[in-house]
């Protein structure tokens, strides 16, 4: 019987289903951001004109704080070992 989904079709299923549940929280936000992510992951936020501002290592939805951040939109680049997703973070 020949199956109609490969595991790759899966395992991009699956990335889909992740990628969609990763959001920041506060949104927008004068403090800091949660991603909801329990594992460990490289948090990236980039400036409107793609400069890196903050690279930081979290684990078990730890805080990510942007003090130092000038107001305006910023890019966050979330990596883990399963997925990379990029949301928009507005700060105050």
């Amino acid at each position: 019987m020949k199956s109609y989904y490969s595991a790759h079709s899966v395992k991009e299923q699956a990335n889909a289903v992740a990628n969609e549940s990763v959001c920041l929280y506060p949104n927008p936000t004068s403090t800091g951001f949660a991603t909801g992510i329990k594992d460990p992951a490289q948090v990236e936020v980039f400036t409107a004109n793609g400069t890196a501002v903050k690279s930081q290592t979290i684990d078990d939805n730890e805080q990510v704080s942007v003090a130092g951040l000038a107001k305006g939109l910023y890019f966050v680049t979330i990596k883990t070992s399963t997925m990379v997703v990029t949301r928009t973070l507005v700060v105050e």
